[in-house]
């Protein structure tokens, strides 16, 4: 396991190494699900006890931090836009480490919304940071009819990243 320090205890300290951030988990409802490394990247999955939606559907909030080697040359200005790019979001909002309340100050974050394949709308957040010459993108994501119960769990989480 590449993920040290998951307990079970509610404020579940995690430190992932590759990725070189300590996030706290926001509380017991959030499990480590999968994590994979590859030479060139590496990807941690945490996922939350399922929510049932207004319409009975059980829904799995889910956090994602992937994290790859970047040039020492790239500002995370030019990261975020190249990663933003490539993913099919729709930015509502752009955020700050102070509007996160985040000591990680190396960072741009977006809250946006999308449609998947069962066309479920998502509210997400999608953090962008630079780190010792190592990009990382956390995704933090729900369908937009939990987002009112997942919004404070996931602010946690985005607060606690160091």
């Amino acid at each position: 396991m590449l993920v040290s320090g998951v307990s079970l205890h509610t404020q579940a300290q995690v430190h992932l190494k590759q990725a070189g951030i300590t996030v706290s988990l926001p509380n017991q409802e959030w499990k480590l699900y999968d994590e994979k490394e590859s030479a060139k990247s590496y990807i941690c999955v945490f996922k939350r006890t399922p929510f049932t939606d207004t319409a009975g559907h059980e829904i799995i909030p889910n956090i994602a931090v992937i994290s790859e080697e970047v040039d020492s040359s790239m500002d995370v200005v030019t990261y975020s836009i190249r990663l933003r790019n490539k993913t099919g979001f729709n930015v509502t909002h752009t955020l700050t480490s102070t509007d996160l309340k985040c000591s990680c100050k190396n960072l741009i974050a977006y809250r946006g919304t999308y449609a998947d394949r069962k066309g479920f709308s998502h509210t997400i957040y999608i953090i962008y940071i630079i780190k010792n010459n190592v990009g990382i993108q956390i995704v933090l994501d729900t369908t937009t009819d939990l987002f009112p119960k997942c919004d404070k769990e996931f602010r946690k989480f985005m607060k606690s990243i160091t």
